[in-house]
């Protein structure tokens, strides 16, 4: 990955570090294997089959927003996919049919449901946070943790090329997630009166090796950007 991104290794890689001191680098930082031991969702969230779901022993009454694609490109423009609320449960059990070939294998993606939000006491996912372990260097950071968001998907899904307002912690609990990392100022977003003003409507395949990183996550890493 190159000077651009800073990695570090195994179940202590949080330790000894502080928020304020990772944000003062101003460059990602990759924690590999980060929540193997301590996250109870690495371990249990592994069925997404039958009757043992954890997700759907937790949460699987929770209304979710999902979102709907028949070739797994999730862009930014919401009015191009279709968007409905559903039960979490419902939502996992179209998915085990899908990849059991029981029904057509169309994109399912959950995106940003929240698990916690700041100033809020509960959100519909809020009982998800049973398996989840703040790292410490979160805990004691000046900068409160704005929000808590889950992510699910039935298949290999894109989304465009954008910007978050804040920064953020990647955790990938099952799978693998590829992230293109271009530095600031490096793509135009969209005008601030369109439908998703952190997004881009330039496409990334094109901007190849323009001054960007691949970030290659596998379960159980975290990604700091």
């Amino acid at each position: 990955m190159g000077e651009d991104v800073e990695e570090r290794h195994g179940g202590g890689a949080f330790d000894g570090l502080r928020v304020d001191e990772i944000e003062a680098r101003a460059k990602p930082v990759v924690f590999r294997k980060a929540i193997v031991k301590s996250w109870p969702a690495f371990r249990k969230w592994d069925q997404m089959h039958g009757k043992a779901n954890r997700l759907k022993e937790l949460a699987g009454q929770a209304r979710v927003d999902v979102m709907y694609s028949k070739d797994g490109d999730f862009n930014g423009d919401i009015r191009k996919h279709e968007k409905c609320g559903s039960n979490l449960s419902d939502v996992i059990d179209l998915m085990a049919d899908a990849w059991d070939g029981r029904t057509p294998r169309a994109s399912v993606y959950l995106a940003q449901n929240p698990i916690a939000k700041l100033g809020e006491e509960s959100c519909p996912l809020s009982p998800l946070m049973a398996d989840i372990s703040m790292p410490q260097c979160l805990l004691r950071s000046k900068t409160p943790i704005e929000e808590v968001n889950f992510w699910l998907a039935t298949q290999a899904s894109c989304s465009s090329l954008h910007y978050d307002p804040y920064h953020n912690f990647l955790s990938v609990v099952r799978g693998t997630k590829q992230v293109t990392l271009m530095k600031p100022g490096s793509v135009q977003p969209n005008p601030v009166f369109s439908e998703a003003s952190n997004h881009t409507a330039q496409d990334i395949d094109s901007r190849a090796g323009e001054a960007s990183v691949t970030v290659d996550l596998k379960a159980g890493d975290v990604l700091f950007l």
